[in-house]
């Protein structure tokens, strides 16, 4: 009888969710935890097996994967009251697939190693897009040894695996330059955007063309469409963005390099939080400009 691989989701949202029907549809037990009861409905209507919390989760499956906001819930999840440290052993393995700083991942990193507990700084890249479709990339820093074992999920979500050495930091220090640029892009849409409006050109006809020229970036893209219409569909927030260069800006800070243009951009999102919008789509920084 072939042994199934099992694996555990910590967190459904757009990212969790996704990859949990990739794995789902490969073969694989999937369990997962989430406190949202219509995103367990969901899930187990695809199959997957929802568990009270990490706890149960350990108690389930050698690999765990994150999927969480922020910080905080890296926390609660791992060394909270339900968190799974209480099942954690040497077999163990914590993938955190979360955005997080690199100061973070060192300090979980540490913790868990007193359960004997292996840890992968494995933040993503590739939205919901790159989730539902298997084709995320992944920036992976932590023990070889732990990445070998933990191939065999990471390449069923992903077609690209960045290893960037042993040191627990470097994947979330990547992802952070990563989130830089996207943050900035998104931005620099919003204005095209907005400024293409007041000239008189017909939307559409700005889309097609600068996809295909050079000011053409990957936010561009993807988040354009959605600044045209009401977003029904939310793949990221604006306070997931309002985070993660909040991150950019603390390391900036840290180091005493001056980032104009990324405080430039956090303002932006800053600016749509206050008004609001921090649980909308992040695309929703066109807004700010509407009125200007």
């Amino acid at each position: 009888m072939i042994k199934r691989k099992k694996v555990s989701i910590i967190g459904l949202g757009a990212m969790g969710m996704s990859i949990s029907k990739v794995l789902l549809s490969s073969g694989w037990d999937v369990y997962g935890v989430d406190l949202r009861s219509e995103i367990i409905d969901e899930f187990k209507g695809c199959g997957g097996y929802p568990l009270a919390n990490t706890s149960e989760a350990a108690k389930n499956t050698k690999l765990i994967v994150l999927m969480v906001i922020n910080e905080k819930q890296c926390d609660e999840v791992l060394f909270g009251t339900y968190g799974g440290f209480e099942n954690f052993n040497k077999d163990t393995i914590v993938i955190n697939c979360s955005t997080v700083s690199a100061e973070y991942a060192k300090k979980t990193e540490s913790r868990l190693r007193e359960y004997k507990t292996g840890y992968l700084d494995a933040p993503v890249s590739g939205g919901k897009k790159g989730a539902t479709n298997g084709t995320l990339s992944i920036m992976v820093s932590g023990s070889d040894e732990y990445l070998e074992k933990s191939k065999v999920v990471l390449e069923v979500i992903s077609s690209k695996i960045y290893y960037l050495g042993i040191e627990i930091g470097l994947g979330s220090s990547m992802k952070m330059i990563n989130q830089l640029l996207v943050g900035i892009h998104i931005v620099s849409a919003a204005e095209a955007i907005n400024l293409a409006k007041k000239v008189g050109l017909d939307f559409k006809k700005v889309y097609e063309v600068i996809k295909h020229s050079a000011g053409n970036s990957w936010a561009f893209e993807d988040r354009v469409p959605r600044m045209s219409e009401e977003v029904n569909e939310i793949t990221s927030t604006v306070d997931i963005f309002l985070k993660d260069l909040a991150i950019v800006l603390k390391k900036s800070e840290a180091l005493n390099i001056n980032l104009p243009v990324s405080k430039a951009a956090f303002n932006q999102y800053r600016k749509s939080h206050e008004s609001g919008m921090g649980n909308e789509d992040d695309s929703a920084v066109y807004k700010n400009y509407l009125d200007i």
